[in-house]
């Protein structure tokens, strides 16, 4: 009986290549990707799209670019059309299928991959050449930030408070903000955080022999929290790694933060550094008070900033 099977496997597995080989040969290529379902787009931040209106946020400058996800139709070409070229541009890259035989095909969806231009408003439009239907998103292009979210806290801020700094350091003013989905928007992706802007304050990065001190002034209520209307405070948090680990200087500290394009006195490198560390900030004043130990210090801690686009 064991044998028959390993017979017919066998036979099933020259069945299925000898099938390859001929399809390889006289040229046909089977795309599963398009097959006749129903159209619909794919972005790995923003999910499935199945029909007209979503939303994606795009910053105007970025790391890592937006792409579109082309399955379904009735064909593997599509056309494209933005509302407004002005504020965006695009790339397509057209599917590819390479079939090795007894491997499984390599196939590669075709993509559109967003090029913002400026801060606006617009709409693009994917449709399937072949008659099987189009799609338009809108793109918000905006303003991308870097921010710290703190993750921990001892007497200093709330856990799920962000400060977030306007991404190229191109002015001193930090936003204090409040995360409320506690699993979006982390430095492993670059989905919009659902944040709620509390108040703006400014910021200023010190050098200090190996580290960096943050020096922060803001509106905060009695219990030193952000708060709009309430009394101006002005705190300094020396910057250090949670698990005892030393930079060599400040412009070290300031990648490891992943911040290295913000203002310190020295510039900076463009080299930041990808992994991600776990920061302590230490109250000076505390930091600096004989009476109170380091482990009743007020501090909180973040990871190195992410990321992301956000629009007030």
């Amino acid at each position: 009986m064991k044998a028959d099977k390993k017979f017919s496997d066998s036979m099933t597995r020259m069945v299925f290549a000898a099938l390859a080989a001929m399809m390889i040969l006289s040229g046909c290529r089977y795309n599963p990707l398009y097959d006749g379902q129903e159209f619909r787009l794919y972005c790995s931040e923003f999910g499935l799209f199945e029909k007209d209106g979503a939303d994606v946020f795009i910053p105007v400058e970025y790391e890592k670019p937006l792409v579109l996800e082309c399955y379904g139709g009735k064909g593997k070409s599509h056309s494209v059309t933005i509302q407004d070229p002005s504020l965006l541009d695009y790339s397509y890259s057209k599917t590819s299928v390479k079939y090795e035989l007894l491997d499984d095909a390599d196939i590669r969806p075709a993509s559109v991959t967003l090029l913002p231009k400026k801060l606006g408003d617009t709409v693009i439009t994917v449709s399937d050449d072949n008659g099987g239907g189009s799609i338009a998103v809108n793109v918000h292009i905006c303003q991308a930030y870097k921010v710290l979210v703190v993750t921990d806290s001892h007497n200093s801020y709330e856990p799920g408070t962000v400060l977030a700094f306007k991404y190229g350091g191109i002015d001193d003013v930090v936003s204090f903000c409040r995360k409320n989905n506690p699993d979006g928007g982390s430095y492993h992706d670059n989905r919009p955080m659902d944040m709620e802007h509390i108040v703006d304050g400014k910021y200023r990065f010190v050098p200090s022999d190996n580290t960096v001190i943050l020096e922060l002034s803001y509106e905060a209520d009695s219990n030193g929290q952000p708060c709009r209307g309430g009394m101006m405070t002005d705190k300094r948090f020396k910057v250090k790694f949670s698990y005892g680990k030393d930079a060599n200087d400040p412009e070290e500290m300031m990648k490891y933060l992943h911040l290295d394009d913000l203002k310190i006195s020295t510039k900076v490198e463009e080299d930041p550094y990808d992994v991600i560390y776990l920061l302590s900030f230490i109250d000076m004043e505390d930091e600096q008070n004989p009476d109170i130990s380091p482990e009743r210090a007020r501090r909180f801690t973040a990871w190195s900033a992410s990321i992301i686009p956000w629009m007030f």
